[in-house]
């Protein structure tokens, strides 16, 4: 059976390719800024259980910065 850990693994799969997309894009005059937020939310979906709630406060307040 598949369970909740696979699925936030595989998302964050699918948002850190997000990211390097981003990064290899050079037609993109903001891609720094759109690769480190994809790349915040792929590490929020692989790490997030493992930061605990003081740093996936942190990690939110640099996704909206």
């Amino acid at each position: 059976m598949i369970g909740l850990h696979w699925l936030y693994l595989f998302a964050g799969l699918v948002f850190a390719s997000f990211a390097i997309s981003s990064a290899r894009d050079p037609t993109n005059p903001k891609r720094w800024g759109n690769t480190a937020f994809w790349g915040l939310l792929a590490a929020s979906f692989w790490f997030g259980d493992v930061l605990g709630d003081t740093g996936n406060g942190l990690l939110v307040l640099a996704l909206v910065g």
